[in-house]
Order: C-alpha cells, then sequence, then structure tokens
C-alpha cells in the first residue's frame, strides 16, 4: 500500500500463531520465541539484525499476543530490500542455539518478575482473566507462567517454531512510500523462494464454561496502594460473523462509558462521586474468539469497595433500560470516526490495523475503510439492545484488589471464582 508524506516504508511479518496456540504446560513458548528471533541465523549473527537496521537509520520491535506474534521494521524507502531480506531469512533460517537460549530465558523471566511479580495490580488481572476465561486459553498470561517459563528448552523452542513459522502461516504488511510493482518484486525475490512444511495443524482451544452466576474473587496485598476494581463480561468479536454489528456497538460504548472527561463513568466515579481516581474500560474487536469487555477503576483513598461497585453496574444497568441521548451518542461516535481517520496518518497505524484484523480472521477493509459508516450506523436502539445482552447481572466477573485495610470490605456476595 502506498500511503504517507515522508519517504519511508513499514515492514511487517504477523504469524498467525501466539499463546492461544502452546500447548498445555508450555505457556509463553510464543513469547519465548519472539525473543529468540532476534538471535541469528546461519548468516546474521545473533544481535545483528536490529544493529543492521539501526546503521541503515531505521528501529525494530516485536510483539506477542495471545492470536498472533508481530515483527515490524521502520525504514527509509531505499531500504526496503534490506528489510524483505531480513525477515525473509530469519522466517525459515532461524538458528536456536542453546547459549543465547539460556540468556534470553533469564531476560524473560526478569521480564515477568518486572511487569507482573513486582506489581499487585498485574497480578490481580492476572487472576482475574485466568477466571473469566476459564478453560480457554485467553485465560494464560501470554508471558507465561513462571514455573513454564523456567522448563523451557530449545527442542520445545524449535519444534513450535517448525510447525509454525513458515509463509502459509504468515501475513507481509508493507506501508509508506514505496512503488507496488518494486515491492512485488522484492517479495518475489525474498519470500517466494522459501518453502512452507504443509498444512498448518491448529487445534482447537477448549471452550470458555458459559458464566450463569455471577463470579466474585478478592485478593488482599499489602503492597496496594489503592485498591483496585475491575468487572468483566465475556463479549463476541469482529471474528464471529454470527455477531453481526455487535461488536461496533461494543466499541461505541466502551466509548460512552471511558473514552474521555465527559464520559459517563469518568463524570459520575471521578468528577461528582470522587470515588475513583481512574477508571478505563477495555475491549478488543479484533480478536481470534470471544473477549472480555472490562471496565477497570483504580479507587480514591478511603472509598469502599461496595460503594464503586454499585456506582458501576448502576451505569450499565442505566444503558440497558434508557436510550441515549442522540447528542451524547453523536459526540461519540464522531470522536471514533476521528481517531480512526487520523490514523491513517501513521503509516505504522495503518501496517498494524491491516496485520491486526487478518490474523483475526476479519477482512482488513471492513475494518480499515468501512469502520466509520458503520460506527456513524449506530443507533441509540443499538446501544441499548447490546447493553442489555451483554451486560446481565449472572454473567459478570468481579475481581477486587484490596490494600491491608481494606481486608474484608470487598466485593458484594456471589459465586466463589476458581481460576
Amino acid at each position: 500500500m502506498r500511503e504517507g508524506k515522508a519517504p519511508v516504508v513499514v515492514t511487517h511479518v504477523w504469524y498467525r500463531v501466539g499463546a492461544i496456540d502452546e500447548e498445555s504446560g508450555q505457556s509463553g513458548l510464543a513469547h519465548m520465541l519472539e525473543h529468540m528471533m532476534f538471535q541469528g541465523t546461519a548468516t546474521v549473527p545473533p544481535g545483528e539484525f536490529s544493529r543492521l537496521i539501526a546503521r541503515n537509520g531505521g528501529d525494530d520491535n516485536a510483539s506477542t499476543s495471545h492470536d498472533f506474534t508481530n515483527y515490524h521494521i521502520n525504514l527509509g524507502a531505499d531500504r526496503l530490500d534490506l528489510a524483505m531480506g531480513l525477515e525473509a531469512d530469519r522466517m525459515r533460517k532461524l538458528v536456536l542455539a542453546d547459549e543465547e537460549f539460556q540468556s534470553e530465558n533469564l531476560v524473560v523471566r526478569e521480564e515477568r518478575r518486572s511487569r507482573v511479580e513486582a506489581k499487585p495490580d498485574a497480578r490481580m488481572l492476572e487472576r482475574y482473566r485466568a477466571v473469566a476465561h476459564g478453560r480457554h486459553p485467553y485465560g494464560r498470561p501470554v508471558i507465561g507462567w513462571m514455573d513454564d517459563i523456567e522448563r523451557h528448552s530449545v527442542a520445545a523452542l524449535e519444534a513450535f517454531y517448525r510447525r509454525h513459522y513458515a509463509p502459509n502461516n504468515a501475513v507481509l504488511v508493507v506501508v509508506g512510500d514505496l512503488d507496488l510493482d518494486g515491492a512485488t518484486a522484492l517479495v518475489e525475490k525474498h519470500f517466494g523462494p522459501l518453502t512452507s512444511p504443509g498444512a498448518i495443524q491448529r487445534r482447537a482451544p477448549p471452550a470458555a464454561d458459559p458464566i450463569t452466576t455471577p463470579l466474585h474473587f478478592q485478593v488482599s496485598d499489602p503492597e496496594a496502594k489503592l485498591p483496585f476494581w475491575q468487572v468483566g463480561y465475556r463479549v463476541p468479536t469482529l471474528a464471529d460473523a454470527a455477531a453481526g454489528e455487535d461488536p461496533l456497538v461494543l466499541d461505541v460504548l466502551s466509548s460512552l462509558l471511558t473514552g474521555g472527561l465527559s464520559s459517563r463513568l469518568h463524570k459520575r466515579l471521578v468528577v461528582t462521586d470522587r470515588l475513583a481516581v481512574a477508571v478505563d474500560a477495555d475491549y478488543a474487536a479484533l480478536a481470534r474468539h470471544d473477549t472480555l469487555f472490562g471496565i477497570a477503576v483504580t479507587h480514591a483513598a478511603d472509598v469502599q469497595p461496595r460503594r464503586v461497585e454499585r456506582a458501576v453496574l448502576e451505569e450499565l444497568d442505566r444503558l440497558a433500560r434508557e436510550p441515549v441521548g442522540e447528542r451524547e451518542l453523536q459526540k461519540v461516535k464522531n470522536g471514533l470516526v476521528a481517531g480512526a481517520v487520523f490514523e491513517r496518518d501513521s503509516v505504522d497505524s495503518l501496517a498494524w490495523t491491516i496485520g491486526r484484523a487478518v490474523t483475526s480472521g476479519v477482512p482488513w477493509r471492513s475494518v480499515l475503510v468501512e469502520y466509520p459508516a458503520r460506527v456513524r450506523a449506530v443507533s441509540a436502539g443499538d446501544v441499548q439492545r447490546v447493553a442489555a445482552k451483554y451486560f446481565q447481572p449472572k454473567a459478570r466477573v468481579v475481581g477486587l484488589l484490596a490494600t491491608a485495610d481494606d481486608q474484608g470490605t470487598g466485593a458484594a456476595a456471589g459465586g466463589e471464582a476458581k481460576p
């Protein structure tokens, strides 16, 4: 795709493999392999990949999720040949040496300690996802459980790499100041000779158990500075054709609730009632399977968690009972459309949107091109219907991170959650 005003190009390689594809007892393997993809091939020594990119004025990085692993390079448009050559080389010719593996495995362990185990809210959210998703692998942390990370081996990484890293399991997205014919020739030059090991065998993940009674759990942590409360509902994504436009409506609901200073939950919890210092809704419409619509609240000091829970649930119930006003709805839709349009100014955002859609099984044009019109079509009736459909009292998961002073003052009674 030719886009942008500067003579730059971004190259994204997306592999349709993530934490969801790991076997039991191997959590974190996809993320571990992401680290190892920078540790050398037969022709590129360990660490040289990023040094080559930097010497040519660019930058590179990678990320792993439950659904995908993404590698991206930003370079001048005249360096596209270098980017494609490096990516094609490590797609099938990675060298997994034990010395580099042992070093990177220690790095990943420390990453888990610093990002999860050292943070009370991160530890609580890890348990929350495990409870909410049940048997489904979305409940496992992408970085992996520590005991699984410690058991990783070169042999397991090699098998995972050979099974999933191949042209027939990858999506190449190139956006920027490029000539289509020239870029196509470079794709043929570098990726054309690569062979695939055969059809990718995907195991269907175990279905998440239905939530038929509200699940509540509380974690009391003396290291927590303020209470942290979370509620979530299992909802569909754009990958579910049967969901229709519900994921677009859920996008609108997310913005209605926490999208800015005038959003409903910010005004109610932070401004009016002064129950919280921060509130945020989390929903990703692009995912392979049903996900969570979550609302997280960081309490203000000396506020009982029951008051926070009551206020949030009242606002969710109001959305299901009362049609949202036309002016409020239009403002939210305008913001979502503007954000989608402004993202087109970034070649990296364009590449990200395209790759994220394709790896989720969603046509990229429906997200990149059709999204504004689809959002504009959302009505007040749609918002009310979707809120009533998914924000059901019996289908929620509530978690509370309590400080030492808040023990025993947790969420309202409900089913006991067991991850």
